[in-house]
């Protein structure tokens, strides 16, 4: 009689609805699964990515240090030749002083 009652009110048995329970636990753990492939996934394509970018600041650091000693020789040189130009013009201007002064002993020896 009880077992009528429970077919005529389509009550599910026990064994069914363990049945059911195991499948929806199975299918989140499928689902749990997959999330966690994923962030597997996504971390990974992360540490790839901050690899790269710390090649690239490597690199940067690199070609900073190299382009810092450039940039002191061209300071440098820079320098010197402003030294140099000022040396050349005080040379000149002795030059210039000593041919007027050689142009002026020749014409008083001429006289």
């Amino acid at each position: 009689m009880i077992a009528q009652v429970v077919d005529e009110a389509n009550v599910p048995s026990l064994k069914c609805t363990e049945v059911n329970e195991e499948s929806e636990n199975n299918n989140e753990q499928k689902a749990a699964l997959a999330e966690i492939k994923q962030r597997n996934e996504d971390l990974l394509l992360l540490e790839e990515a901050v690899a790269k970018v710390n090649a690239l600041h490597e690199h940067l650091n690199f070609i900073v240090h190299v382009q810092n000693a450039v940039t002191d020789r061209i300071d440098k040189n820079i320098s010197e030749a402003a030294e140099y130009s000022e040396m050349t013009a005080k040379h000149l201007d002795e030059a210039l002083r000593l041919k007027y002064e050689e142009r002026e002993v020749d014409e008083f020896v001429k006289s």
